[in-house]
């Protein structure tokens, strides 16, 4: 019993410790750039890294601020393509929204981030049947889906 506790804490301290040497994390939780000069490969790598974790624009956003130096090139053109996609897809949710209100249909978005992020889907909940089967036609005739 004692050496499965040992045994597990030391797994623990490696993997704090992993995730503390993790750019990613130094960008967008210690707001600290790791990067002492252009390393754009190594840049473009992480960016990987960030869109597995859906925070891809949220991390692009922190270089811009905190390595301004590695903005540049292939990552200022994948983040001006990312932002218009993302104003994109804000655009077609607020349209989308606009035209449920003007039928007076109901609705609740349970699903938020308190960051820049492109999801990939809207989490819209209808209190009836009768709500969802009006908002049905507006949802699928949209580009959001």
């Amino acid at each position: 019993m004692k050496w499965t506790l040992s045994c597990n804490l030391t797994v623990r301290v490696q993997t704090l410790k992993s995730i503390s040497e993790d750019h990613l994390v130094k960008i967008l939780i210690e707001n600290v750039c790791p990067y002492e000069k252009a390393e754009e490969l190594k840049l473009l790598d992480i960016i990987e890294h960030a869109k597995v974790n859906r925070v891809e624009l949220y991390f692009l956003i922190k270089i811009i601020r905190f390595c301004r130096s590695t903005f540049h090139g292939r990552v200022k053109e994948y983040f001006n393509k990312l932002s218009k996609k993302y104003k994109e897809w804000v655009f077609e949710v607020k349209r989308v929204l606009r035209m449920l209100n003007n039928e007076g249909i109901r609705y609740v978005i349970i699903k938020h981030a308190p960051y820049p992020h492109l999801s990939y889907d809207l989490d819209i909940v209808f209190p009836t049947i009768e709500d969802f089967e009006r908002a049905k036609d507006i949802i699928t005739a949209s580009a959001i889906l």
